[in-house]
């Protein structure tokens, strides 16, 4: 359910245990190919700002217990949040089974608005090591560029990508979520720019359920929310309570 980046087959997000607060959350998998598999397939959209709040807590760590579609144990993901002056630093790392890193992101955003600033990932597979870095910057007109380098091996290529005032960095995503007006009757639209792919896309998050979650920690009651992209549809529980944390995570 809830879902890691990586280059592999998906993976499932299950069970992850809670580092602050000790919540238990459930089901992660691929999160990071989730938007990237539908870049230049579904409509892009102006959208408004979908940002309602900001409950983040400085110095947040979230781990979770990764598992495959079969229920074996993968890995781990580690969601980590950090203040700097006026921004948040937004980092998810990803272990396979025997603890090696295989995938790490940074995303500097605004600390009132989410816009992103500036991204890194780094991501491994056998002896392959890939590398985007991009910068966003305002055009003055009320437009956005973000401008990225991509290695891949010994293959090495920049590109410039025209944005939408309002998107989101697609490495985002997850923090995003806990930002929305959360609630019955929740119903928004928001476009993510993905600098690995090339891409933007837009995505619908309604709320579709509220559920009490059983994990091996407690309770939990959460919000369902609904996100579809043109291709794909995905689950997200959100905890009601703030901080408001992504609970499970599933993209079927």
């Amino acid at each position: 359910m809830l879902t890691i980046a990586g280059s592999r087959r998906p993976t499932r997000f299950v069970t992850p245990s809670w580092m602050r607060g000790r919540l238990a959350l459930a089901t992660l998998t691929v999160l990071g190919t989730l938007l990237a598999a539908c870049a230049g397939s579904a409509p892009v959209a102006e959208t408004d700002p979908v940002v309602s709040g900001i409950p983040f807590v400085d110095g947040e760590r979230y781990v979770y217990r990764l598992v495959d579609l079969d229920g074996v144990d993968v890995g781990a993901g580690t969601f980590t949040t950090g203040r700097d002056d006026g921004t948040w630093v937004l980092t998810q790392t990803y272990e396979n089974d025997q603890g090696v890193v295989v995938d790490e992101s940074i995303v500097v955003v605004d600390a009132e608005t989410l816009q992103p600033r500036t991204t890194e990932r780094v991501s491994a597979q056998a002896d392959e090591v890939e590398v985007v870095a991009a910068t966003y910057e305002d055009d003055g007109d009320g437009a956005r560029t973000v401008r990225a380098t991509h290695v891949d091996g010994e293959d090495e290529r920049t590109r410039t990508i025209e944005m939408g005032q309002h998107d989101y960095e697609d490495q985002s995503s997850l923090w995003l979520w806990r930002t929305l007006a959360l609630g019955e009757g929740l119903d928004a639209r928001y476009t993510t720019v993905d600098p690995r792919e090339g891409g933007r896309v837009t995505a619908n998050v309604m709320q579709v359920d509220r559920q009490t979650l059983e994990t091996p920690v407690g309770s939990f009651d959460t919000w369902v929310l609904q996100i579809r992209t043109g291709r794909e549809t995905v689950n997200v529980w959100v905890h009601v309570e703030a901080p408001h944390q992504v609970v499970r995570f599933d993209n079927g």
